[in-house]
């Protein structure tokens, strides 16, 4: 569980963290809200057939699209979920609930669910630990649900990787391997001939190549511009905390480094913005939200100060029409800790609370910009939450964490 916990934060740390902005707290209180019962559950290992009950949305159904949630459900398996109806069905079925302690004991998490920009594959990460007797082995895949067939398959096996993405308008995926033993050198030093850069792999024909090539670093956790021209993504230069922020433009074929590390960042849907914040490592209470071009220029604070005491800011994310920005404050350093989920307009405007909860992480926006779904509580009891964005209720609609919406068609 160590292991676990410590690669979810380091996770955190170099991605960035979800977020919204600050407004007045709302008054309902989440835990009063009822929690939507598992309805349907699919035994298989092969992903389960769609029923009268639970039927996949078709192309002309954009609302009921949008209303499609994957997510990692407290058994360590992918599910499915209709938010409308409630209704569920599992996409992996022998995820381990407990973790394997005894030697020869091996145990599966699935995590990371991620869809392709036409809603057709939905790809996610299974980890693989085997106790040994001198070591737990870990081994990661990516494995892809294609809707059409119901079909699992892994798209790269027994790997270690550093982060993975879907390149939009393509069933390609980018991915980056971990950082060989032997990179760093010294404190602060590298050995930039065992850099490793972005990859990718498409899905139909199993092609991969390189992307990115590294220019000094390694570089891990793509991600990509919503017209999938950009890729941006973390210049590995020191054992710890977030990488260096760099992006590579593929139609002018330029590789531009900021030269300084990042948290977690959004770019905006027109490239035109940044927004991210200083958690580059374990937090100190003075990380804020902050917005500048994609060269770095004109940067400026963004988070409402002061925020609540002890309080910082973190896990930037624009809404989907670029009009507003997510992010999450948290007072962990206080007994008990309270993360609270804001909104604000990117052009200007008051801060508005949305959601209050002593953990919050895992935010994403509906692809319509109308609701934001979260994780809230612990991570052993943590819910996914529904936030309406205009008037701020929320909704528990079951257990587990890193909610992705199926994208609108």
């Amino acid at each position: 569980m160590k292991h676990i916990l410590l690669s979810l934060l380091l996770i955190l740390l170099l991605t960035s963290c979800s977020a919204p902005l600050e407004p007045a707290p709302q008054e309902e209180v989440i835990s009063t809200l009822p929690v939507v019962e598992n309805t349907t559950t699919v035994a298989a290992t092969q992903p389960p057939a769609a029923t009268e009950e639970v039927v996949l949305p078709t192309e002309t159904e954009a609302a009921a699209q949008a209303a499609w949630l994957a997510y990692a459900g407290p058994d360590s398996n992918i599910w499915l979920m209709d938010v409308q109806s409630g209704t569920k069905e599992a996409v992996t079925l022998n995820g381990s609930a407990q973790q394997a302690v005894a030697v020869g004991e091996t145990s599966v998490r699935y995590s990371d669910p991620k869809w392709s920009s036409d809603g057709r594959y939905l790809a996610f990460a299974m980890q693989r630990m085997t106790i040994l007797s001198d070591r737990a082995d870990f081994q990661d895949s990516v494995m892809v649900y294609k809707i059409e067939t119901q079909e699992i398959r892994p798209v790269l096996e027994n790997q270690l990787l550093a982060g993975f993405n879907w390149r939009p308008g393509t069933h390609e995926i980018s991915f980056a391997l971990s950082t060989d033993p032997n990179y760093f050198t010294g404190r602060g030093v590298v050995d930039a001939a065992l850099a490793k850069g972005i990859q990718s792999i498409n899905v139909e024909s199993g092609e991969q190549q390189v992307i990115v090539a590294p220019q000094g670093y390694s570089l891990v956790l793509p991600r990509w511009s919503v017209d999938g021209r950009m890729v941006t993504f973390n210049e590995v230069y020191l054992m710890e905390g977030s990488g260096q922020f760099a992006y590579y433009d593929l139609e002018a074929q330029q590789y531009v480094s900021w030269g300084k590390p990042v948290g977690g960042y959004d770019l905006a849907p027109d490239g035109s913005l940044l927004a991210y914040d200083n958690l580059t490592y374990t937090p100190n209470g003075e990380e804020r939200i902050f917005m500048a071009n994609l060269q770095g220029g004109n940067e400026a604070t963004f988070s409402p100060t002061p925020l609540l005491e002890n309080a910082y800011a973190f896990g930037p994310h624009f809404s989907p029409d670029g009009v507003y920005l997510a992010y999450l404050t948290s007072t962990a350093f206080n007994e008990p800790a309270l993360y609270q989920l804001v909104v604000q307009p990117v052009g200007g405007g008051e801060a508005r609370t949305l959601l209050e909860n002593e953990n919050i992480s895992s935010v994403v926006w509906s692809p319509d910009g109308e609701w934001l779904a979260a994780a809230a509580g612990h991570y052993d009891v943590s819910q996914i939450v529904l936030v309406n964005f205009a008037d701020g209720t929320s909704q528990m609609i079951g257990e587990g964490w890193m909610p992705a919406w199926k994208p609108i068609q």
